[in-house]
C-alpha cells in the first residue's frame, strides 16, 4: 500500500469547522496582501513532513498513517457534540479532546522550528560553556590533538576561539527527525497538565468571531510589568492557554480560575502566532489589518536567547557561564 505523501499539519477535520458556505477556507498570508480562498486539502499541508528516516535509510510515514491520521477521526464527533444543545463532553470525549488539542499543539511547522531552535542554541550554548573551563579546554585540545583531529600549529587559545564563533563561522544544524522525536515524547506531559486545568468554552456574539491560524494552540503569559511571552510552557502557573474550535467557541485552559480574555484579545494572540497563514470562513479587513500588523512575526527568534541562558544556568546546565 502506498503511503500518502500529503501530510497535512492541520487537520482537514479541524479545517472544516471554519470553512465558508461554498466549501473554501480564506488565508490570511501575513505579508502576501490581499487573502484568497482555498480548499481544504491544499491548506495546512506539507510533503511528506511526518516522513523519517530509519536507521537503515528506510523511509516510514506510520506517524502519518498509524498515529495522527485516526486521531484527526476524533475531531468530528467531539466538534459536533461542542455545537449541539448539550455540549457537555463525558470523560472519554474529555481524554479524546485533550488528544487532540496536544498534537494540534505539537505537529504544527512553527512548534517544530522553535524546538529545532531551542536544540540548537542549548546545544552551541553548553559547546561554549565547555570553553570557558580550563580543565575542559585542555582535556578536549589533549584528545583531539592525540587524535590527530587539529594540526599542531593549532593552539589551545585557537580552539577556544574557534568554539566561542561557531556559530559564526560555521551553519551549524540539528537532525529534523530528532526533533520530531523529542517532541513526541512531550505528549503525556502536556496532555498531563492540560487534564489538571481549569478548562473554559466562550462562545462568540453574533457580530464577532474566532479566527484560527497554522498554529491554533497559544500558550500566553503576562508578566506584571505588562511584558508578554508567547509559546511559554505549559507548566507555567500563569499561563493562559487558547484553542480556536470554530468561528464561534473557543477553548481556554488555566492552572488557576479566571476570566478568559476578550475576543478581539484572542485573535490577536491567534495571529501572533501564527507560523506564516490565519485562517477564517470569510473575508473581513480587520483579519488583514491583523496578517499585515504581525507580518514581523514570521522571522522572529522563536527562543529568547536571555532566557534561554537563565533557564540553562538554573539547570546546572552551563557551569561556566554567569546568568
Amino acid at each position: 500500500m502506498t503511503s500518502p505523501k500529503r501530510h497535512h499539519f492541520l487537520p482537514i477535520t479541524y479545517q472544516n469547522g471554519f470553512l465558508s458556505d461554498d466549501g473554501f477556507i480564506w488565508v490570511y498570508e501575513k505579508g502576501a496582501g490581499e487573502p484568497r480562498e482555498q480548499k481544504p486539502k491544499n491548506t495546512g499541508v506539507i510533503s511528506n513532513y511526518y516522513k523519517v528516516t530509519m536507521p537503515d535509510g528506510a523511509q516510514d510515514s506510520s506517524l502519518e498513517t498509524d498515529i495522527l491520521s485516526p486521531i484527526d477521526s476524533l475531531w468530528k464527533p467531539l466538534y459536533d457534540k461542542l455545537h449541539s444543545a448539550d455540549p457537555r463532553l463525558n470523560q472519554e470525549e474529555k481524554d479524546a479532546f485533550l488528544l487532540f488539542m496536544t498534537f494540534m499543539y505539537l505537529r504544527t511547522p512553527r512548534t517544530r522550528k522553535a524546538n529545532n531552535e531551542l536544540a540548537l542554541k542549548s546545544g552551541i550554548l553548553v559547546i561554549k560553556d565547555s570553553a570557558q573551563s580550563p580543565e575542559m579546554l585542555k582535556k578536549t585540545y589533549e584528545v583531539l590533538r592525540h587524535q590527530g583531529k587539529i594540526p599542531e600549529e593549532y593552539t589551545m587559545e585557537d580552539m577556544k576561539e574557534m568554539i566561542m564563533n561557531v556559530d559564526k563561522d560555521f551553519k551549524v544544524t540539528f537532525n529534523d527527525d530528532i526533533v520530531l522525536e523529542c517532541l513526541l515524547k512531550l505528549f503525556p506531559v502536556i496532555f498531563t497538565l492540560l487534564k489538571n486545568m481549569y478548562a473554559v468554552f466562550v462562545c462568540s456574539g453574533k457580530s464577532q468571531h474566532f479566527i484560527t491560524s497554522d498554529n491554533p494552540v497559544v500558550p500566553f503569559v503576562r508578566f506584571p510589568d505588562g511584558q508578554a511571552l508567547f509559546g511559554a510552557g505549559f507548566g507555567d502557573e500563569n499561563v493562559e492557554i487558547s484553542f480556536p474550535i470554530s468561528p464561534t467557541i473557543c477553548a481556554f485552559f488555566f492552572h488557576h480560575k479566571r476570566n478568559p480574555p476578550s475576543l478581539e484579545e484572542t485573535n490577536h494572540r491567534t495571529a501572533f502566532c501564527s507560523d506564516k497563514e490565519i485562517y477564517s470562513f470569510c473575508f473581513e479587513k480587520w483579519i488583514v489589518e491583523l496578517a499585515t500588523e504581525y507580518e514581523y512575526t514570521k522571522s522572529m527568534a522563536k527562543v529568547d536567547d536571555e532566557e534561554l541562558k537563565k533557564m540553562l544556568v538554573e539547570q546546572g546546565a552551563l557551569k561556566n557561564t554567569q546568568k
